[in-house]
């Protein structure tokens, strides 16, 4: 185990270097389209995070042999942000140094993202882990699947109106049941998202808010926003008198020629780690896995 040590806040170029690393292993990963924008999103984040009234942490081993780690603390889980870690064989004796650390700052939890294709994170796997959510995709470098079963049409006033307040609750109970958050902070969040990404309701520029008709029977919903070169669904509901039918499926599918319509090479979403149904559908289509937010226990039951 590493005894990890506070350092002094980064510097410009180092945090230029931790925003570059990061933003490289999300793209190998597939979870991003655009690795410049996204390097100067995590630039700024570490800026944010080391500057007045940040909650972000430098640390190190005592020796310098592990390299950097950037945490971000709050309440009672510690977030690892960025490593300049180069050796897989070093990431669980670095893990176990983390969890020394968060012991000992009060944290009971850490947070990690496991990027698919990246050997720091990937070497980061414990049997007391737990998996809050997975983001997957599938290329769209293939012909149309749709099925015919279903047609997507634009929301009306009175579908968004009646979709948007359960919408948000939904989100809310998913994160809270997954662990992301209590409840209460579960539903702050959603209320945040929901208004960061739909400031103008159904009209917003990139996000196409969709209702599926089997013929004149409406029977579900999806929600797919344009991220340049990679659309993402953020919600997909079949009603529940429509539910063991196969429209899950085949709204997924119509959903991949909408993506293709906007110019996007992949079509990705979120599932929470609680999820098997949707999370089986994912598979069955052809979804691979991107990126898994995991959260481990700051007191260890033994590491693989």
């Amino acid at each position: 185990m590493y005894t990890l040590v506070r350092l002094p806040s980064p510097s410009a170029d180092t945090i230029a270097d931790l925003a570059d690393r990061r933003a490289a292993a999300y793209a190998r990963a597939g979870v991003i389209a655009d690795e410049a924008a996204f390097a100067e999103q995590q630039r700024q984040l570490l800026v944010r995070l080391f500057g007045p009234g940040g909650d972000g942490v430098l640390l190190g081993d005592v020796a310098g042999e592990l390299g950097e780690v950037v945490i971000a603390q709050s309440g009672d889980t510690c977030e690892l942000v960025a490593t300049t870690v180069e050796d897989p064989s070093h990431a669980i004796g670095g893990l176990d140094g983390l969890r020394a650390w968060a012991r000992r700052s009060g944290a009971t939890r850490i947070r990690v993202n496991r990027l698919a294709g990246d050997p720091i994170t990937q070497a980061l796997r414990t049997p007391d882990e737990s998996i809050v959510a997975t983001n997957m995709r599938i290329a769209l470098d293939r012909p149309s699947r749709a099925d015919g079963c279903v047609n997507l049409s634009p929301f009306t006033d009175a579908e968004y109106e009646e979709w948007i307040g359960g919408a948000i609750a939904e989100y809310a109970r998913e994160r809270a049941n997954a662990g992301a958050e209590d409840e209460a902070a579960a539903l702050d969040v959603a209320r945040a998202s929901f208004a960061q990404l739909l400031p103008a309701g159904r009209s917003t520029p990139g996000q196409l808010l969709l209702s599926a008709y089997d013929r004149d029977e409406r029977v579900g919903m999806v929600w797919i926003a344009d991220r340049g070169g990679q659309a993402f669904i953020y919600d997909i509901i079949v009603s529940p008198e429509h539910r063991r039918k196969g429209y899950g499926a085949s709204i997924m599918r119509a959903s991949e020629d909408v993506a293709r319509e906007m110019g996007a090479t992949h079509l990705a979403l979120n599932v929470f780690g609680h999820n098997d149904g949707a999370r089986a559908l994912y598979d069955g289509l052809g979804y691979e896995v991107t990126l898994e937010n995991i959260v481990i226990p700051v007191v260890t039951t033994g590491a693989l």
